[in-house]
């Protein structure tokens, strides 16, 4: 989804870093749903970005598939958002906060960051870790692809929109449906993709 059409299986392998053979079983899941269209056993031509990711939330789920520390920013989240734009890296911002970098959405309640190490991250940016009452969620990602293709927004750095509307979709509260503004915005802004 992240890399425009066309393409070859092989190339999308060698761009993606996924082995050949599971890619070419996923073309051909992707193909049977009618996700996707190519030439017989050539090129992908046409990818259904939201029918794709919405096939990818039914195996996924952005709180069983990664390990998420609560923690709470005293200050708030925009004196957060300044402290994420001054340290620059080591984090990819996603759900609700992610996508309101790139389409217009309510204000945002929840800061959701992919971070290597939560304790670290909250220790470095003087978060305290919380059972109930947070505004700020770090993810610690079941797979480093979280950190690949990011895309800095507002000087802030967001994980790629697929990615956002995958983890949106599969989010709590509201953010199925910030996911599915977020699908609309990208199927008519095509800048996102590499």
């Amino acid at each position: 989804m992240e890399f425009r059409p066309p393409f070859g299986i092989r190339e999308l392998a060698e761009r993606s870093g996924v082995a050949l053979g599971t890619l070419s079983r996923t073309v051909d899941l992707l193909d049977r749903d009618g996700l996707l269209k190519r030439d017989r056993r050539g090129p992908i031509e046409q990818v259904d970005v939201g029918g794709v990711i919405r096939r990818w939330a039914k195996d996924y789920s952005v709180s069983r598939s990664n390990h998420a520390v609560s923690a709470l920013s005293i200050r708030g989240i925009p004196a957060l958002a300044e402290q994420l734009s001054a340290i620059g890296s080591g984090y990819a911002a996603t759900g609700a906060f992610g996508a309101s970098k790139f389409t217009e959405i309510a204000p945002t309640r929840l800061v959701s960051l992919y971070v290597a190490d939560a304790q670290k991250f909250a220790e470095r940016l003087g978060l305290r870790t919380v059972d109930s009452g947070s505004n700020v969620w770090l993810i610690e990602p079941a797979s480093e692809v979280v950190f690949e293709r990011v895309i800095r927004r507002d000087n802030i750095v967001c994980a790629n929109p697929a990615q956002l509307a995958a983890d949106l979709l599969t989010g709590p509260g509201r953010d199925p449906s910030i996911g599915e503004e977020l699908l609309s915005w990208m199927e008519n802004n095509d800048d996102w993709r590499s």
